[in-house]
């Protein structure tokens, strides 16, 4: 019974669970996803999104008053929260396809990425489920479809009163 008990410790320590370091010198999923999202959107905005020093993020709420029919909040995206929003970003089935949809895209929610001078901004529409990629001055260059909620879920988090982010997180319950 000592045996047994002896052998399968070192069977159970002979394991491990981390991978071995020749292999780990580029992760695929970090390869696929940079390809993905470089390929899709071009190398000069993959490079300004990556690699910004800060990110602003806007929530956007359409009022009913035609003269103040748009109020915004902005926040700082905390510097601890940019691999996330970068992660977010880079999820490659963000990139795959653009579905025409019937209805007009009024954004809720904006980041702006800066890096330097240089300037991206994303737009989100959740209720459409689409988003778009605008450069600087406003110019619409890529939209593409919402594959998931994880970017609503962001939103909520920045912005936690927000009562839309909070409806749309909850009907899709």
């Amino acid at each position: 019974m000592a045996i047994m008990s002896m052998f399968v410790l070192f069977a159970f320590t002979g394991c491990s669970a981390h991978p071995n370091n020749a292999s780990n010198s580029g992760s695929p999923l970090q390869t696929e996803t940079d390809s993905v999202m470089r390929s899709a959107i071009g190398e000069s905005l993959y490079k300004i999104i990556i690699g910004a020093k800060s990110v602003k993020a806007e929530e956007i709420i359409l009022k009913s008053d035609p003269v103040d029919s748009v109020a915004t909040t902005t926040v700082n995206v905390k510097s601890r929260f940019l691999p996330l929003v970068q992660f977010i970003v880079a999820d490659p089935n963000n990139y795959c396809g653009n579905k025409t949809v019937f209805g007009k895209f009024m954004p809720c929610f904006k980041l702006t990425f800066v890096k330097k001078k240089e300037v991206c901004v994303l737009n989100f529409d959740f209720g459409l489920k689409k988003w778009n990629i605008c450069d600087g001055n406003g110019k619409v260059i890529r939209s593409y479809d919402l594959s998931s909620d994880d970017m609503l879920r962001l939103a909520n988090m920045l912005f936690p009163d927000n009562e839309l982010f909070k409806n749309l997180i909850n009907s899709n319950k």
